[in-house]
């Protein structure tokens, strides 16, 4: 069973693939609910490594991002982390998985 946070992973590194970019930085639970469920350094590691602005290539990055059912659409804040929220649906929807699971 695919966690969240793998199922990011994976939507994040498509849209680098798209801009690209490569894998850079961590996709980590959020330090503050007021940021959403997880977020992302990615364009800010980018951005040093390119000496590239990091807000800019976080929007980059969101514009391509295929958010699917699993979350709300990112968001970029700051100098250019990139904050996901997931939706309700899919929580609910991952927690009846987990119910049904025999394991």
């Amino acid at each position: 069973m695919e966690t969240f946070q793998a199922i990011l992973a994976k939507k994040l590194s498509d849209a680098l693939a798209q801009a690209r970019l490569p894998i850079a930085g961590e996709l980590t639970p959020a330090t503050d609910p007021r940021f959403g469920d997880y977020q992302t350094n990615a364009a800010l590691v980018l951005g040093k490594q390119r000496d590239e602005k990091p807000r800019v290539l976080a929007e980059q990055i969101v514009a391509l991002f295929n958010a699917g059912d699993v979350r709300e659409p990112p968001v970029v804040a700051g100098a250019g982390f990139i904050n996901f929220a997931l939706c309700p649906g899919a929580v609910a929807e991952k927690t009846m998985e987990v119910l049904r699971d025999e394991r």
